[in-house]
């Protein structure tokens, strides 16, 4: 568009986070890889922001994806923002997803992909993030490791980590669980990512562990949210297991609205916050270093 006199106008100025985010991508170099986990290669979609200095170590995220159907797709807005908000090489696992991988192939994946960048090392720092089914992985993954590989700080995006989440108050508050999705074959959790009894894996064990040990930690729930019980259960334990928590409840937001920080201030500026404690608790962990 041009003015009367054919003068082009100045570009709009960013005049909100939402707009910031939906920009983040143009601040950052992303890029396809394969890591080799033995009988399998696991694809690492790779964001490193273009003013980051490639050759120094980076403070390094390994991210897992949330999506409890097969088509759940990366938003790459938000994982963009991150990468920038944290000036950190941000790597985000490709794992099998259900049902046609059920467990425990998504989380081997996850873990492998942890195992895998620790062992080829470069990095200032290393760190686990995931939100949703992804936050589950990247706890239970996280208490997999901890004594084999201290990790430096967990961001836990409003996880889904309790097989019997239909009985708790606000799966009842939201409505019958069959609506919600978590009673069918094809879309429940227990039958996508989590298997009952010894086999089930660490992070839907997370009530019957111990989770010290586990690093400091940004927890992030939603108040409109049939998962906000879980997150608030799960940051007591973390309180009683002396783990260093930050809980971010946001009661007015809905779930998964870090999908929507293109669009919604209120979602965005929630999400910059959460951003912004995970790295404080990364730059904490220069000094221990």
């Amino acid at each position: 568009m041009t003015s009367p006199d054919s003068t082009p106008l100045p570009p709009e100025p960013i005049t909100s986070v939402a707009d910031a985010a939906s920009v983040a991508l143009a601040r950052v170099v992303v890029s396809e890889h394969r890591l080799d986990a033995g009988d399998r290669q696991i694809g690492l979609r790779v964001f490193v922001p273009v003013d980051a200095d490639t050759d120094a170590d980076l403070d390094t995220v390994v991210y897992a994806r949330g999506g409890a159907q097969p088509s759940g797709a990366p938003c790459a807005a938000d994982v963009a923002l991150l990468a920038t908000e944290l000036g950190a090489r941000l790597l985000l696992v490709d794992y099998r997803r259900a049902p046609g991988h059920p467990f425990p192939a998504p989380y081997d994946d996850v873990l492998a992909a942890v195992r895998g960048v620790a062992a080829r090392g470069g990095y200032r720092t290393l760190s686990l993030a995931g939100d949703g089914t992804g936050a589950n992985l990247a706890l239970a993954t996280a208490i997999t490791v901890r004594a084999e590989l201290p990790l430096d700080a967990l961001l836990l995006l409003y996880p889904q980590r309790d097989p019997d989440a239909e009985n708790n108050g606000d799966y009842r508050w939201f409505g019958n669980p069959h609506e919600m999705g978590r009673s069918a074959e094809s879309t429940h959790p227990e039958w996508q990512y989590t298997e009952r009894g010894p086999a089930q894996p660490p992070g839907q064990r997370a009530r019957a562990v111990s989770l010290l040990g586990l690093p400091p930690t940004v927890l992030v729930g939603a108040g409109f949210d049939p998962l906000y019980d879980e997150g608030r259960a799960l940051a007591s334990r973390l309180v009683r297991d002396d783990v260093d928590v930050v809980f971010l409840p946001n009661p007015t937001l809905p779930q998964d609205f870090q999908r929507e920080v293109g669009t919604s201030d209120d979602a965005a500026n929630a999400l910059q916050r959460a951003y912004s404690a995970f790295a404080s608790l990364i730059a904490a962990a220069h000094s221990r270093s």
